[in-house]
Parts: C-alpha cells; sequence; structure tokens
C-alpha cells in the first residue's frame, strides 16, 4: 500500500507513468490470490482462537490486516479510476515516446555503422570499449522499448 501510496500517475515523465500502470495492472492480477490468502489467516486464527491460543504479542491479527486490505483495494481503485480518466493523455505521451525512440534507435544505428570497430588497425583495447559502449546504449534502447510495448498492451 505504501509504495502505492507513493506513485503518481500525473508525474511528468511517460516512462514513470507506464511504469505505474503495469504496477497496478499486476497488483490487479494478484489481487485474488492475495483475498485468498487473507481468507486462509482467518480461518487460522478463528481455529487457533476455538482452540484457546495464546497469541504472543506480536501477533497480527487479521482485522489489521482486513483494514489494510480495505484500504489498498480502496486506493488501487482510485488509481485506477485517475488512470481510466486520464486514458488520452497517456496514449499521446506514449505515441510521443514511440518517435522519440525511433529517432534515437535510428540515430543509434548509423552511430553504430559509422563507428563499428572494423579492420586492423584498431587496437583491440579501444574496439572492446566501443563494443562495450554500444551494447550499453543497445542495452537502454531495448529496456525503453520494452517499455513502450508494456504501454501498448494497458
Amino acid at each position: 500500500r505504501n509504495e502505492l501510496e507513493r506513485q503518481s500517475i500525473d508525474s511528468g515523465s511517460t516512462q514513470e507513468a507506464i511504469g505505474i500502470i503495469a504496477n497496478i495492472q499486476d497488483y490487479k492480477r494478484k489481487m485474488k490470490k492475495w483475498s485468498e490468502n487473507i481468507d486462509i489467516f482467518q480461518t487460522g486464527q478463528k481455529i487457533l482462537e476455538r482452540q484457546r491460543f495464546a497469541f504472543p504479542n506480536d501477533w497480527l491479527y487479521v482485522d489489521r490486516v482486513e483494514s489494510e486490505w480495505e484500504a489498498f483495494t480502496s486506493l488501487l481503485n482510485r488509481k485506477d479510476g485517475s488512470i481510466a480518466s486520464k486514458v488520452s493523455d497517456l496514449r499521446l505521451k506514449v505515441v510521443d515516446e514511440e518517435r522519440q525512440l525511433e529517432r534515437r534507435m535510428e540515430s543509434l544505428l548509423k552511430d553504430w555503422e559509422k563507428n563499428k570497430p572494423l579492420g586492423g588497425n584498431t587496437k583491440p583495447d579501444e574496439a572492446v570499449h566501443t563494443l562495450a559502449l554500444f551494447e550499453a546504449r543497445f542495452k537502454q534502447a531495448k529496456a525503453d522499448l520494452d517499455g513502450l510495448n508494456r504501454a501498448r498492451g494497458a
């Protein structure tokens, strides 16, 4: 719940908005299992109470878990509603981000064609360094593309 409270869809970054949407979708998928776990915990606590079990001082009672669960689901529903009301703005941001990424990829490929370490006059250390730099740039571009693909699915 605390993590969800800190996240805001109104943040300026498209990547942050995409991340928040992905998190909310992930939470929504996990809610059924979490709800079942709470029910199991409640049943277990009732059994222990019937058996007059002496709960330790640091026992987390199911009432508290349920109140946290209700707060979490309420917050999740509000965030989901906020996203739904801003979908068109987010789609525009995603399209703009796609165009920027496409330009960066074209630039990266041109840079690679121009600066890739070929030929016998390149020192091995320089070639390895150049390859490491391009590898990092390509990995970042792939991560950006993966984020945009997640946004399209949202």
